[in-house]
């Protein structure tokens, strides 16, 4: 099967790192280290987000639906909520 890469997705950046180091790469140095838990058990959160005009739609709501799933998985070692929210309009 042929993948199509989307030429709009070339110079993205991507948020990496542990809870306190975080940093933006390039999409082409993003990786996840094999012994990464969502790589050994499958177990991972995530949540997508509009943005309209700078602007997170529920971001509050986007929050609190990802730390309850962490929370569900059992994640222990997790971002907090400011760091999360750093990463995003860094991203942005």
């Amino acid at each position: 099967e042929t993948i199509h890469e989307d030429p709009r997705n070339a110079n993205l950046l991507v948020w990496i790192g542990a809870p306190g180091r975080g940093r933006l790469c390039p999409r082409s140095m993003a990786g996840v280290s094999p012994w990464d838990s969502s790589v050994q058990g499958g177990d991972s959160t995530w949540e997508a987000m509009r943005v309209y005009s700078g602007k997170i739609l529920s971001l509050d709501k986007h929050l609190r639906r990802l730390f309850k799933s962490a929370k569900g998985l059992g994640f222990n070692n997790v971002h907090s909520k400011a760091e999360i929210i750093e990463a995003i309009f860094r991203t942005l």
